[in-house]
């Protein structure tokens, strides 16, 4: 549908040691990500909030890779969501394949 992508270069900036409380009640540590366009646009950073489970591991992946590239389609920019969070959420996915 799209054929054409923008890159994104995506890090973890801080994941926070301090233990929190997450949305299910287990253990989460609050995530920040920067995530820097490689064609074109604006860097900036992406508040993930508390993260537990399976998401804390794939930032601690993320983490140790220091970045990932992932493509997103330049017409979902426009479209209705959040745009942001899905770039990170691609970057998590390509992070935990290679383990």
């Amino acid at each position: 549908m799209y054929n054409d992508v923008y890159r994104y270069r995506v890090n973890v900036k801080s994941l926070e040691r301090l233990p929190l409380i997450g949305p299910s009640g287990g253990f989460a540590q609050k995530a920040t990500f920067h995530v820097k366009p490689l064609d074109n646009g604006i860097e900036f950073d992406f508040d993930g909030g508390p993260v537990g489970g399976d998401t804390l591991h794939r930032c601690l992946l993320l983490q140790q890779r220091h970045y990932v590239v992932v493509e997103f389609p330049i017409g979902l920019l426009n479209t209705p969501g959040d745009w942001k969070k899905e770039i990170v959420n691609l970057a998590l996915e390509e992070a935990a394949k290679h383990v």
